[in-house]
């Protein structure tokens, strides 16, 4: 379980990046900046095993991630989705692992 100041930072961070999107933040928004947020708050749900809220983080980040950006900014998000897809195959592992062996 994470500690409460831990979840209470991750919501903080969502709704900031919300608010951000919809133009309610202040000044303009830095789609680089946004982007690597949003995909740092998809580690913050890998952690705890929500790997919807983690896809839909990285997603979001890839669709506001300018084509312009530099090589490190997209391989900060490359490595978010690297996260994400060895978490998707350790849980089918697991998932496999614990059926029957005339099931598998």
């Amino acid at each position: 379980m994470d500690p409460p100041q831990r979840t209470e930072s991750a919501t903080c961070v969502q709704l900031t990046l919300e608010r951000q999107l919809q133009g309610k933040g202040e000044g303009e928004l830095d789609p680089v900046s946004w982007a690597k947020n949003c995909s740092q708050l998809s580690v913050y749900y890998l952690s705890g095993g929500a790997l919807q809220a983690a896809e839909r983080c990285l997603q979001a980040a890839a669709k506001v991630m300018p084509a312009e950006a530099s090589a490190d900014d997209r391989a900060a998000l490359a490595i978010g989705y690297g996260r994400y897809y060895l978490r998707v195959l350790a849980r089918a592992y697991q998932v496999r692992s614990s059926l029957p062996p005339w099931r598998r």
